[in-house]
């Protein structure tokens, strides 16, 4: 069958015994010199150099579609080293030829010198020469081999030719143009397939009649072809599963004559046609903005830990890991203008991040859990800001980004190197933290904000950054001004004549050291608009301890001022990580005053109870200052020693943790306040009961009193039996109608009108009455109905007013203030009932109103008592004495 390029020749051509220049020749004959030059193709059909003088020079291009015969017996025929000549015949040789091969013949028939005595020349040196057919004529030690390299420079080599083998597998380092000429079937080259995991391709080429395709693979990095099944007439390979290890195999196609007798064209090869394996999964967004969407993503699955990914520029919708599970890379590539939103959801990342675009996780989380070190490439986050970050790879994370966190960060496994360039952002809302579970170090400085909203007067700070000092803060206080505005304390402090003093001691030099554990009291001064305070050194971890001393002096009374250390809030109530070696279980905390720099008021914990609604609780935010008390030692031996540690384990590790321990039983509790009546501020304090609770101080469940600061707000407090003063008063509850009176202090700084109210009262019934008593006035009010309102001048008040406490009856006078009798007046008598406690004892005397004695007794207990024979009507005057208590009651008796 004759090829394509053949059909055309032939209806072109004319049966000439000449040449023509512009187009092939149908059985031309060469008798002369002939040259073709270098850039010339010139196409026959078949071709001789039919006389002795014939000579053909090629330097070009010469392709013979039949035979080309040299008949002339001394004819000659060379090539220059940039020629190629194609004879899809037989090239003959007669006796004396002499031939040059110097370049690119091929030869798909017979390559055979007829006669001869080896009188010719056949001058083979640099020619790369493929014979496809048989080979004969020619000198012995011109052979060919099976490792024909296409390549020869002597026929010394034993390796002069190769067949059409050979040429299958060197086509491809034939130049390019060279390729296109042996395209005898035209055969369109396969193209190039990419697909995912998994997935399928199809190579094809065009559709040719009478042929056989035989499809080849060579795998990636490979140098041999080898066939994919056998011969067939499709045009096309479909190959399914495709897997990683396919990645860059390449594929062709070799096209044959299904007659293998025939002469004319007898193969071509395609161009090989790569398969791409996509392992890097890229984002398309064609369906929507949801990463958890498979539809969006190039390989229609949703990526996991083994993906690599790619984000490029210039789409439309750009991923958004919201709503589903969270996200899984392993390396990801965010291309220019490119982008990524984590909104409420996590994206886990175990490889290599580069990236020219942005990851918007200002409310998401990124979570690098390498096994090989990572790195934040700079620029990664948008604004800088992310909410969450955890670190959870063996061999650490540096980042080379400016990061501006506003959640937590978590170091769970290995470093974290932050370059001196990462900030824990606090505002309105929150502060940032470092959760400390994790066993992770974080490397290199940190900056630790805190929003003050007022930043008017005093706050008590402490540093959770190991090397700071004093003069980190002179941006926001005047370490310089005459009345210092920056102080410590000391609970032993005297005074230059060695006398108990205040422990507050000025502490303004710059290079002073903030000291792990330790609380300061920072004055900002009198401007109440926000302050953004910062500081910035290597973050405290770890355990850590101090040693305090109580010394019962007359001001300080075994108070300490100490500070968390740590960057993030910790949890006075934490089940594990403490050691409160003879330290009380209360935590006293100071507000500043709203109008005057200098004063404040104070609240106080414990045992799962605030003395301010709100004003205090068992977390402890980060870079706070608080009060503990070194307990009073039971033998009255002073000083006494306690120590205060801690380790991570109090650490609080998210914003969703209960400020109050959700797992303890709800406290019954009751909440007084007292204020001037023409004044905002008020001081609050606790009863709330405890089963076996005594009426002594307890260090456990009762919180002492520390005295406000602020002249305008009026001191209040319980006392314990021994009389100290108690901001939180533990009392046990019974079953009894009558809870008891107890005590309440009222201490005020100023002339005026002090109202005291019931702020709340607490997992008790509305029946249940709270009864406000003062025994100055000898009245009583209930304060679940009423507030309660006295004069006071500058004094202190330690038994003027009671508080006691009705589960539902409205009580008598007599139950109320605790009088040790009542009367009966009658005919000619008097009945006593004595309402003494179990052991109380006295003497009752009963006078007429004249002051003449009528009887004198003892009395013990409730026994009831008539007195008899009375003769004259008329008041008389009963009288209960005990001690330096005298109680008396007029009784009227009448015949």
């Amino acid at each position: 069958m004759p090829h394509p390029r053949l059909q055309r020749f032939l209806f072109l051509i004319c049966c000439l015994s000449f040449f023509i220049e512009t187009q092939a020749q149908n059985d031309t004959i060469i008798s002369g010199l002939y040259t073709i030059p270098a850039g010339i193709t010139k196409e026959y059909n078949n071709l001789d150099l039919n006389r002795n003088i014939s000579d053909l020079r090629v330097n070009g291009t010469l392709i013979v579609y039949g035979d080309l015969t040299m008949s002339g017996n001394m004819s000659k025929f060379s090539m220059g080293d940039s020629a190629f000549v194609l004879v899809y015949g037989n090239f003959e040789a007669s006796n004396q030829v002499n031939v040059s091969v110097s370049s690119y013949l091929i030869v798909q028939g017979n390559f055979i010198r007829t006669t001869g005595s080896n009188q010719g020349t056949l001058d083979i040196a640099d020619g790369n020469i493929y014979i496809f057919g048989e080979v004969d004529g020619w000198p012995d030690d011109f052979t060919t081999c099976e490792t024909y390299d296409g390549n020869t420079e002597t026929r010394n080599d034993n390796c002069d030719f190769g067949t059409e083998d050979n040429l299958e597998e060197n086509i491809e380092t034939f130049p390019p143009e060279y390729t296109e000429k042996l395209n005898c079937y035209e055969v369109e080259d396969p193209t190039d397939q990419s697909s995912c995991i998994g997935g399928s391709v199809s190579f094809s080429v065009n559709q040719i009649s009478g042929v056989n395709y035989q499809w080849q693979m060579r795998p990636s990095g490979g140098t041999e072809y080898t066939d994919i099944g056998t011969a067939s007439t499709p045009p096309s390979l479909s190959l399914t599963g495709i897997s990683s290890d396919m990645n860059g195999n390449q594929y062709r196609v070799v096209v044959r004559s299904q007659d293998t007798t025939a002469s004319g064209c007898k193969i071509t090869i395609s161009k090989p046609a790569t398969l791409t394996v996509q392992q890097n999964n890229e984002w398309t967004g064609a369906i929507n903005s949801d990463w958890n969407t498979a539809g969006n993503w190039l390989c229609n699955s949703i990526p996991d830990s083994t993906s690599d990914i790619s984000i490029p520029a210039g789409l439309t919708n750009y991923p958004v890991l919201n709503t589903g599970a969270s996200g899984k890379v392993h390396h990801l590539n965010i291309g220019t203008g490119a982008s990524l939103e984590i909104l409420d959801n996590t994206l886990e990342i175990s490889g290599i991040v580069t990236s020219t675009g942005s990851i918007d996780a200002s409310s998401g989380k990124i979570k690098f859990n390498g096994s090989a070190a990572q790195t934040i490439p700079s620029g990664l986050l948008l604004n800088s800001r992310i909410k969450a970050l955890e670190i959870d790879n063996s061999n650490g994370v540096t980042s080379n980004s400016t990061i501006q966190l506003t959640g937590s960060l978590k170091v769970t496994n290995g470093n974290f190197y932050t370059s001196d360039d990462f900030a824990l952002i606090s505002d309105n809302i929150q502060t940032a933290l470092i959760d400390g579970s994790g066993t992770g170090e974080v490397i290199g400085n940190v900056i630790m904000q805190r929003f003050l909203d007022p930043a008017f007067g005093y706050k008590y700070l402490s540093s959770p950054l190991d090397n700071t000092v004093v003069g980190d803060l002179s941006d926001y206080i005047d370490l310089n001004a005459s009345f210092p505005s920056f102080y410590r304390y000391n609970e032993n402090r005297t005074d230059s004549q060695n006398r108990d003093a205040s422990g507050w001691e000025a502490y303004t030099a710059a290079t002073s050291p903030l000291n792990i554990l330790e609380g300061y009291a920072a004055n900002f001064g009198n401007n109440s608009s926000p302050l953004l305070i910062q500081l910035s050194g290597t973050v405290n971890n770890g355990p850590y301890q101090k040693n305090l001393v109580n010394h019962n002096r007359k001001y300080t009374k075994g108070f300490h001022l100490v500070g968390n250390p740590y960057p993030s809030p910790i949890d006075w109530d934490a089940s594990t990580g403490w050691t409160r070696n003879n330290i009380d279980d209360a935590i006293y905390f100071f507000t500043a005053d709203n109008t005057d720099q200098y004063t404040g008021t104070y609240s106080s914990y414990v045992n799962g109870v605030s003395s301010a609604d709100g004003g205090s609780s068992n977390i402890i935010p980060s870079m706070q200052g608080f009060f503990v008390h070194v307990s009073d030692p039971p033998t009255g031996i002073y000083p006494a020693t306690g120590s205060l540690g801690m380790t991570n384990e109090v650490r609080v590790r998210d914003f969703d943790q209960q400020f109050i321990k959700s797992g303890s039983e709800p406290k019954k509790l009751i909440r007084i306040t007292a204020g001037y009546k023409d004044q905002k501020n008020m001081d609050a304090m606790v009863f709330y009961f405890q089963p076996a609770a005594s009426a002594d101080f307890e260090e456990n469940i009762d919180a002492l009193k520390l005295l406000n600061t602020n002249k305008k707000v009026p001191n209040l407090y319980s006392l314990s039996a021994e009389g100290k003063k108690l901001s939180i008063n533990a009392i046990s509850m019974d079953d009894g109608k009558i809870f008891g009176k107890y005590p309440l202090g009222v201490i005020s700084a100023s002339e005026g009108i002090i109202s005291i109210s019931l702020q709340s009262a607490e997992n008790l019934p509305q029946s249940f009455n709270i009864y406000l008593i003062d025994e100055a006035k000898q009245t009583y009010v209930n304060l679940r109905e009423q507030d309660y309102e006295f004069y006071s001048g500058k004094m202190e008040y330690s038994s003027r007013f009671y508080i006691s406490f009705s589960p539902s009856d409205t009580p008598t006078p007599q139950d109320i203030f605790d009088e040790p009798f009542s009367l009966i007046g009658g005919s000619q008598e008097i009945i006593i009932k004595m309402n003494l406690k179990e052991h109380g004892k006295g003497v009752l005397r009963i006078n007429n109103i004249n002051g003449q004695l009528i009887e004198l007794r003892k009395v013990r207990g409730n026994e009831t008592i008539n007195i008899r024979g009375i003769k004259s009507n008329g008041v008389y005057l009963v009288s209960y004495i005990a001690g330096e208590r005298e109680f008396s009651k007029k009784v009227l008796v009448q015949k």
